[in-house]
């Protein structure tokens, strides 16, 4: 009989990618717990980047299926995205949408930069604050606090700034 394999797990990785997909996703730790049915202790032990608990494969199917992403590459992959085939969160969402306790109400704008509008394909080539508010018309996000956010991130050397109009009124923001 062969030895079972154990699994080595940078809990660091496993940690970040199971918070920041929970958060991709809009979920609060209440929503996980009733989708995986694991109580929200052992959520918060696992998306604690110091817990030591290593979770096996039947533990990590769940969040596997409601993300989109292999159970591989929760463990191993840094920096992990939702993937494109988010049927089983529908599913949830409209199941539950009476819950209000499972679901995130609204992103920080810092979040709402960095999980929405940083990945988007058109930041390369650098968009206007009014053109990412047209994009997103369901969430709220207003031009002041946008701007700002923005500009900070261009002092950290994450965006780039540039004067789009030719008399400092409008700023193309764009991935550096």
């Amino acid at each position: 009989m062969a030895k079972k394999e154990k699994l080595k797990i940078d809990h660091r990785i496993l940690a970040d990618n199971l918070r920041s997909l929970r958060k991709q996703a809009l979920l609060t730790i209440n929503g996980i717990d009733a989708y995986t049915n694991q109580s929200s202790d052992h959520i918060r032990q696992l998306e604690n980047k110091g817990n030591k608990v290593t979770p096996n494969v039947n533990t990590l199917l769940p969040y596997s299926t409601l993300y989109d992403v292999t159970v591989n590459d929760l463990l191993k992959k840094p920096d992990l995205k939702l993937g494109s085939n988010l049927k089983v969160l529908e599913t949830f969402r409209r199941n539950y949408k009476d819950f209000k306790d499972y679901f995130i109400d609204a992103l920080s704008t810092p979040d709402f930069i960095r999980l929405k509008v940083l990945p988007l394909p058109q930041m390369k080539a650098g968009m206007k604050v009014s053109e990412i508010i047209d994009l997103f018309p369901d969430d709220n996000i207003e031009s002041k606090p946008l701007s700002r956010e923005l500009g900070r991130m261009v002092e950290k050397g994450i965006l780039v700034k540039e004067d789009s109009s030719g008399n400092g009124a409008v700023y193309l923001y764009r991935l550096k």
